[in-house]
């Protein structure tokens, strides 16, 4: 029984030594986020992603001309094509769901990209549910897993957003 116990400890221990060594943790980032100024100047407003805690949503100028620019600087990506015109098809509401039109559409995944283009550069905010209060802040994780990057955004603690390179 004894022998039993021990195999199944060297098991264990050799799976998390497998796991935790198919990741690499490269940098972390601290970036500031805009603040509700940046609201009451825009007149329009695009919720890019929403989770049970989080809502990360930004004025239209700062999603829709950076994402124009990048389909007309990448024409062969079709989708990313389609989902910019939807999005902006959709800008003569007030408010704009880009996370709705890219599910909509099948497009999440290339909705992504863009989530993370904006939260890098910290031109959005983030609206905790929780505490009912915006998020001045992210942290940016890369790491190296197996053969490809990837970055993990988190709020306060709380994972909010990966994207992979």
């Amino acid at each position: 029984m004894n022998t039993y116990i021990k195999y199944k400890f060297l098991f264990l221990f050799a799976i998390i030594s497998f796991t935790t060594s198919a990741q690499t943790h490269i940098t972390t980032i601290e970036k500031k986020l805009l603040d509700s100024v940046s609201l009451r100047i825009s007149l329009k407003t695009v919720i890019l992603m929403e989770t049970d805690t989080f809502i990360l949503f930004t004025p239209s100028k700062y999603f829709i001309e950076p994402f124009e620019l990048w389909v007309k600087e990448h024409p062969e990506l079709i989708d990313d094509k389609r989902l910019c015109n939807a999005i902006k098809n959709d800008t003569a509401k007030r408010l704009v769901k880009a996370h709705k039109i890219a599910d909509e559409y099948n497009l999440t995944k290339r909705m992504n990209p863009q989530i993370a283009r904006c939260l890098k550069i910290g031109r959005c905010l983030i609206y905790n549910k929780i505490t009912q209060r915006l998020e001045m802040k992210i942290t940016m994780e890369d790491y190296l897993v197996e053969d490809h990057g990837e970055v993990r955004y988190i709020v306060n603690g709380s994972f909010l957003f990966k994207v992979f390179d």
